[in-house]
């Protein structure tokens, strides 16, 4: 377990560095030079506080970890971790086990089965075997082994591949079966589903 306030250098990669807390966080996110910052359990635990120092490296989540206030910093999420509140220009790739939850903005990929729950906006983009649950808004792109379920409200791109759900006691009209919406028309809708007339994506009721 490392102490201190320097970031340590990665042994094989010169674009990494590694930090076991706060302190050594705020000084990586000060060096132009790197590319990746893998955030470690340090003897205070994680350093949940890691996503809120604003670089433009992106953090690496030690397995296990949790991270909060993803606002301005990209984030991989993958292995057990878990990134919360994404907002503003944050961004998460979400996969292989890995959460994210609390999404007001920015931009999510959720993939290779990542989760990605409450979402109230941003932009996600939902694939091979990817989830996203709990939609109020934002705009999603659905696609090639991707779900979106509990869709109440925002913009759903549904392509090839890509599944939606929105629940059955939400009435849908629809523009030739491609184009579904909750209001009176699309512009003016609150839930607005694109759905290609062809290929094999569907969208489920109930």
């Amino acid at each position: 377990m490392r102490q201190g306030k320097v970031p340590v250098a990665d042994k094989n990669d010169p674009y990494i560095v590694h930090v076991y807390n706060a302190e050594q966080l705020e000084a990586a996110a000060k060096m132009g030079t790197v590319r990746y910052i893998a955030v470690h359990a340090g003897k205070d635990g994680a350093p949940v506080s890691a996503a809120a120092a604003k670089t433009p490296s992106t953090l690496l989540l030690e397995p296990g970890l949790t991270v909060t206030g993803i606002t301005d910093v990209g984030v991989n999420v993958y292995n057990g971790t878990t990134a919360t509140g994404i907002s503003g220009h944050g961004s998460a790739d979400v996969y292989s086990g890995g959460t994210a939850t609390g999404i007001t903005g920015g931009t999510v990929n959720v993939g290779n089965g990542g989760t990605a729950t409450g979402i109230t906006g941003g932009m996600i983009n939902v694939y091979n075997g990817g989830t996203a649950t709990g939609i109020t808004g934002g705009t999603i792109n659905v696609y090639n082994g991707g779900t979106a379920t509990g869709v109440t409200e925002g913009r759903v791109n549904v392509q090839s591949g890509g599944k939606v759900q929105v629940p059955a006691d939400i009435v849908l009209k629809d523009i030739h079966g491609s184009i579904f919406f909750n209001g009176d028309d699309e512009a003016t809708s609150t839930l607005v589903i694109y759905l290609p007339p062809f290929g094999d994506a569907e969208l489920l009721r109930g």
